[in-house]
């Protein structure tokens, strides 16, 4: 029996494997942006997506 993947499913195993070797996040930067938010700073969720995968292919 063949078993078949699609590349959507390739890219979510690419990033699980990615997160999986990132260091851990810096407290002071999550700090900033949670205050960010708070103080009503709006994330495009899609800007931050890109953002965060840009730099996971950047760093392996």
């Amino acid at each position: 029996e063949q078993i078949k993947i699609s590349s959507r499913a390739r890219d979510v195993q690419l990033a699980n494997e990615l997160v999986k070797t990132t260091p851990n996040v810096r407290a002071s930067e999550v700090a900033r942006v949670k205050a960010a938010i708070e103080n009503g700073y709006n994330v495009d969720s899609r800007d931050l997506a890109e953002g965060i995968l840009k730099n996971l292919l950047q760093e392996s």
